[in-house]
């Protein structure tokens, strides 16, 4: 097997001319690198939701879903349009307090979903 002879003085891109970037673009690429590290990912890809017009579905697998209202809805009509579904029961906090399934959610609140645990000590 022969081996072939590198000239390391040869540039691979000689001819070739360098693509030019202004300092603007420079640095609205780093603002955008900066902004997307900020914000994080969301099920939609650069989805930002506005609080005052969500309600924040927060569950114990560490998942959020943004529930989009147009003001005040029950515990109920925002788990419908969550599109999540539990087996068993859930315990449901609104701002840190436990509510039911008739109680009012008002816009920009954070629920917080606990699943049952089923088992425990005998």
């Amino acid at each position: 097997m022969a081996i072939e002879e590198f000239d390391n003085n040869t540039n691979p891109f000689e001819g070739e001319e360098p693509e030019e970037t202004s300092a603007e673009q420079t640095e609205e690429t780093a603002e955008d690198s900066e902004l997307n590290d900020f914000i994080g990912e969301t099920e939609e890809a650069g989805f930002v939701p506005d609080p005052d017009q969500v309600v924040t579905i927060r569950t114990s697998g560490g998942d959020n879903r943004y529930v989009p209202v147009d003001g005040p809805k029950s515990l109920s009509q925002v788990m419908l349009s969550s599109g999540l579904r539990f087996e068993g029961e859930y315990t449901v906090f609104l701002n840190g307090v436990q509510i039911q399934g008739a109680d009012i959610v008002p816009a920009g609140s954070t629920l917080n979903i606990i699943g049952s645990v089923k088992g425990g000590a005998r």
